[in-house]
């Protein structure tokens, strides 16, 4: 998804490219509860105008889809079985 992005700021590829393909695409995985955590994880690793492409496009997807993309804090989280 990284790429695609770099690819298409840097006009290499049309913007859709992006914003209707790989960054929906990439959020069906990064808006889940797993998906979610690791994406807080590595965000302060990425460039920032990347980030911020990915959370412009998070809230329509959110609602589309009925999904929560923002990490469930660990306090509001079940309880491990370990």
């Amino acid at each position: 998804t990284f790429q695609i992005w770099d690819r298409a700021k840097g006009g290499l590829v049309p913007a859709s490219n992006f914003t209707d393909g790989a960054g929906p695409d990439f959020l069906r995985v990064i808006c889940t509860p797993g998906g979610s955590r690791a994406w807080s994880q590595v965000k302060p690793e990425l460039p920032e105008g990347y980030v911020a492409d990915m959370d412009r496009l998070t809230a329509p997807f959110e609602a589309r889809y009925s999904v929560q993309c923002d990490p469930v804090p660990a306090s509001d989280e079940a309880p491990s079985h370990n």
